[in-house]
C-alpha cells in the first residue's frame, strides 16, 4: 500500500518539475474569482428560472463563459 503512493507521490513531483510554470495570478484575480464564487453560491438559494438568470449574470459581471 505504502509503495503505490510513494510511486504516484513521486510522478507528481516529477511532473511538476518538468511542466511549465503558471504565471502568478495577480490580487485583483483572486479577489474576481472570489466574488463570483460568492455570486454563484448566493444563486444557489434561488429557485430554478431566477437561478438560471443569476447565473448567466454572475458569468457575465466576471468574465466566464
Amino acid at each position: 500500500m505504502v509503495k503505490p503512493m510513494i510511486a504516484v507521490i513521486a510522478a507528481s513531483m516529477l511532473l511538476a518539475c518538468t511542466s511549465q510554470p503558471t504565471p502568478a495570478r495577480s490580487a485583483a484575480d483572486v479577489q474576481r474569482e472570489a466574488d463570483y464564487t460568492a455570486a454563484i453560491r448566493n444563486c444557489d438559494q434561488l429557485e430554478s428560472a431566477q437561478r438560471a438568470t443569476c447565473i448567466e449574470d454572475a458569468k457575465t459581471r466576471y468574465g466566464h463563459s
